[in-house]
C-alpha cells in the first residue's frame, strides 16, 4: 500500500515500524534492507519482540510527532495496540484477483522474496474480524481501497 513510502516522504506527518526490526534480530543480515530481510527462513526471533514492538508504538504515538503510525497487521499487534487504548485503521484493498497481482508485483519491487509474499498473500482477502472479540471490533476501522491506488493517493484525498 507504500507505508514506508508515505512515511519516508512525509516524516513529520508519519513514521512507519517495520515489525522485523522488532521481532527478529537481524545480526548477520544488517546489509539487508527491511524488505529484503522479511521471509527469510533462518531469521533468528526475538523473544522479547511483541513488548518491544508495542512499546515502540506506543512511544511514537505519545510522541504526538506523527498524524498516522503505520504498523503490522497481525491480529497479535493489532490486539496489543487494542489494549493500549488505540484504535486501529485497517487499510486493504478491495479483494480482487488484480489486488492479488498488484500486491505481487510491488512486493517484488521492494525486494521482498517470495517466501514472504506467499505467506502474506493469503491475508488479502479475508476481512480480519474473526480474530478480535466484539468488543474489539469496536474500536478497529476498516477501509477498502481500489487495489491500483497507494497510500499517498488516499490520504492526500483525505479518504482516511
Amino acid at each position: 500500500m507504500g507505508k514506508t513510502y508515505y512515511a519516508q516522504h512525509n516524516p513529520t506527518k508519519a513514521i512507519d515500524l517495520e515489525s522485523s526490526d522488532y521481532f527478529f534480530d537481524k545480526t548477520g543480515y544488517e546489509h539487508l534492507t527491511s524488505e529484503e530481510f522479511k521471509g527469510l527462513p533462518d531469521r533468528k526471533p526475538n523473544p522479547n519482540g511483541l513488548h518491544d514492538y508495542l512499546e515502540a508504538i506506543e512511544k511514537a504515538v505519545k510522541s504526538e510527532k506523527y498524524e498516522y503510525v503505520f504498523t503490522s497487521q497481525s491480529p497479535d499487534v493489532v490486539k496489543g495496540i487494542l489494549n493500549l487504548g488505540y484504535p486501529v485503521h485497517y487499510v486493504k484493498p478491495i479483494p480482487t484477483e488484480e489486488a492479488k497481482q498488484e500486491f505481487t508485483r510491488r512486493a517484488q519491487e521492494r525486494g521482498n522474496n517470495s517466501n514472504w509474499i506467499n505467506g502474506t498473500i493469503q491475508y488479502l482477502e479475508p476481512l480480519p474480524l474473526n480474530y478480535f472479540t466484539a468488543e474489539e471490533q469496536h474500536n478497529i476501522f476498516i477501509h477498502l481501497v481500489p487495489p491500483h491506488l497507494y497510500l499517498t493517493d488516499i490520504i492526500n484525498e483525505k479518504a482516511i
